[in-house]
């Protein structure tokens, strides 16, 4: 299946974007864009595909992908009825340029592990126990 290439709008003055879904259920479209992603799923259950990856995913799940990577998460149970009123899934998603702190941030040798995250992060990357639990809790403080 081809992945839809998504452009993604933010204001010239905002280096980040954050956003809280909650929704019936997980239904997007499967996509790519040119952003960074680290998604949060606080609420919700089903199956992500990244690229050529399919797992499941639950609450507390914490992905990284990397920019031009399609992706898309899908839940178990599909509401069939648009009047469903009850939100049975919730995510943060924060979309961002690998440059957001300066074009030559990246590059600088203080950056070589954050280089590395971004790069590491073309393939996708699953956090898991203190690292996801870390982040869990600071991205919700966003």
């Amino acid at each position: 299946m081809k992945a839809n290439f998504r452009k993604i709008k933010s204001p010239i003055e905002q280096s980040f974007y954050v956003r809280k879904d909650k929704l019936a259920d997980f239904t997007d479209s499967w996509h790519f864009h040119e952003l960074l992603e680290l998604v949060v799923i606080l609420k919700g259950s089903g199956k992500r595909y990244i690229g050529d990856s399919i797992e499941k995913f639950s609450n507390g799940d914490v992905v990284l992908v990397g920019k031009k990577l399609p992706h898309v998460w899908r839940s178990s149970i599909i509401h069939d009825n648009p009047q469903v009123q009850e939100k049975c899934c919730a995510s943060i998603i924060i979309q961002f340029q690998s440059d957001f702190i300066g074009e030559k941030f990246i590059e600088l040798s203080e950056s070589v592990k954050i280089k590395k995250l971004f790069e590491n992060a073309e393939i996708g990357i699953s956090f898991q126990n203190d690292t996801r639990k870390k982040l869990m809790k600071k991205v919700k403080r966003l």
